[in-house]
């Protein structure tokens, strides 16, 4: 038809030919080029429609309305095209997702059972959010999982055993939930594993003796649960462990001496829990081990002797509870030791003075004892000492002028013990203290002038002693104390008037009692 119209336009009688014929080219390759452009234009839109989405669409749309995605801090992208590998917080790899980072995303709700769909994810991060529900069975389907990071959030209902089906998973963050139930005891079959982090949920049971069979185990916590029962001697096989933290749940029994054959060990947190017996002296086989918490427990028998191999070590806690014997001499010999604390216990004997060898320690407290003897005169070479707490033990004897030395010093406790003679002159050097605590001892003579210079000092105890003499009017430089007590000593003369220059409204406490002190 077309080539007839255009014979027939040919026609000599027109006398037109030289014009229509080029319009009409221009009107038909419009019309065709209309065409196409409305063709191609809705194959773009059919694509962009969904007709042939990305494999992991839906469930990343699934994640993003289950979790009120409108209101996250931050999903740039999210759900405006069919590939998410573009999305915020997600990356893929040969056009797979492999990768989810939405951590402090400002996350709710609960997690969609399609999240197992991802079964190229290697890494899911959605740590610090506030999700709720239990985790989806389905992601024991994520075969290709190496780190599974869900803490801090809301989630609750018990740890699925499916999770052992995660071969390939080297990180188990879960902690600071409100997971309860058992651990399965299925996640000793993870052979990869180097972490686990279940700390700050509501476990309850023991602690699975397959366990142990994790041998690239580096880091397993575990505190601040319901955990009871003992500790697996199989934990003794985890020789690549670096931190092994249980403190704060129900265990009791003994420590096993199978835990000296963690050799790589570099911090041991038993503390607040219900064991009992001795401190085992295997421990003392942990040569690169730092940190030591065995307090609040119930353990008995004396301090081993041979923890001085422990020459790493910066942090050593035994108080509270019921160790006998003596503070061994050797403990002199950890000399990285940052902070001794023995409070609370039955030991007897005198405080060794090789802990004058300790010049980085920082924290020394050896209280609630029955200690006996002096206060060691080499005790002021811990130049590094921030708090010196000795008080409810019965030394005797004068205090060492050499601990005015100690210039670091923010916290003295002496109380309740036998000491006798004078107050040293030297404390006045002593002006970063801010604790000076000496009361229901034997002190006398009078009240140096000096300690005017502890213009930091804000708790002064120094009753129920043997002080005589006026109180000196320097005291009334310390314009920060807020308590301060000189009661049942024999102090005389008049109340120096500065002495009410403290903190305002502060329990000044000068009372007459056994004091002669002018009105």
């Amino acid at each position: 038809m077309y080539s007839l119209y255009v014979n027939a336009m040919k026609r000599p009688s027109t006398g037109t030919t030289s014009f229509i014929l080029p319009a009409l080219h221009w009107w038909i390759n419009f019309r065709t080029a209309i065409f196409l452009l409305i063709v191609f234009g809705l194959a773009a839109s059919s694509l962009a429609s969904g007709a042939d989405p990305h494999p992991d669409y839906a469930p990343l749309a699934d994640l993003y309305n289950a979790t009120n995605g409108s209101g996250w801090k931050r999903a740039d992208k999210w759900l405006t095209d069919n590939n998410p590998c573009g999305w915020y917080g997600v990356s893929c790899t040969n056009n797979r997702v492999t990768d989810i980072y939405l951590s402090e995303n400002k996350l709710s709700g609960t997690l969609p059972e399609s999240l197992g769909n991802l079964t190229s994810l290697k890494n899911l991060s959605l740590r610090n959010n506030e999700l709720s529900g239990s985790i989806p069975n389905s992601l024991e389907n994520l075969m290709s999982l190496q780190n599974l990071s869900l803490g801090e959030n809301k989630l609750t209902g018990e740890i699925p055993g499916e999770l052992s089906k995660l071969t390939n998973l080297e990180n188990l963050n879960l902690n600071n939930n409100q997971f309860s139930g058992e651990i399965p005891g299925s996640l000793g079959n993870m052979p990869k594993l180097h972490s686990i982090n279940l700390y700050n949920n509501q476990l309850s049971g023991v602690i699975p003796a397959s366990l142990g069979n994790l041998t690239n185990l580096q880091y397993l916590a575990l505190d601040n649960n319901e955990l009871s029962g003992e500790i697996p001697e199989s934990l003794g096989n985890l020789t690549n462990l670096l931190s092994i933290i249980v403190s704060r749940n129900k265990l009791n029994g003994t420590i096993p001496a199978s835990l000296g054959g963690m050799t790589n060990l570099q911090t041991l947190s038993l503390a607040f829990n219900k064991l009992t017996g001795a401190i085992p002296g295997s421990l003392g086989n942990l040569s690169n081990l730092q940190r030591i918490f065995l307090n609040n427990n119930e353990l008995s028998g004396e301090i081993p002797g041979n923890l001085e191999s422990l020459t790493k070590l910066s942090y050593l806690s035994f108080g509270t509870n019921k160790l006998t014997g003596i503070i061994p001499g050797s403990l002199g010999n950890l000399t990285n030791l940052q902070s001794l604390y023995l409070y609370e216990n039955q030991l007897s004997g005198e405080i060794p003075a090789s802990l004058g060898n300790l010049t980085n320690l920082q924290y020394l407290s050896l209280g609630a004892n029955k200690l006996t003897g002096t206060i060691p005169g080499s005790l002021g070479n811990l130049t590094s000492l921030k708090d010196l707490s000795i008080g409810t033990n019965q030394l005797s004897g004068s205090i060492p002028t050499s601990l005015g030395n100690l210039t670091n010093l923010q916290g003295i406790n002496f109380n309740f013990n036998q000491l006798s003679g004078p107050i040293p002159d030297s404390f006045g050097n002593l002006i970063n203290l801010t604790s000076l605590s000496m009361m229901e001892n034997k002190l006398e003579g009078t009240l140096p002038s000096s300690l005017g210079n502890l213009v930091n000092l804000r708790f002064l105890s120094l009753s129920t002693n043997k002080l005589s003499g006026e109180i000196p009017a320097s005291l009334g430089n310390l314009t920060k104390v807020w308590y301060l007590t000189l009661d049942y000593n024999e102090l005389s003369g008049p109340i120096p008037g500065s002495l009410g220059n403290g903190s305002p409204g502060a329990p000044f406490l000068v009372p007459q009692s056994v004091n002669r002190l002018d009105s």
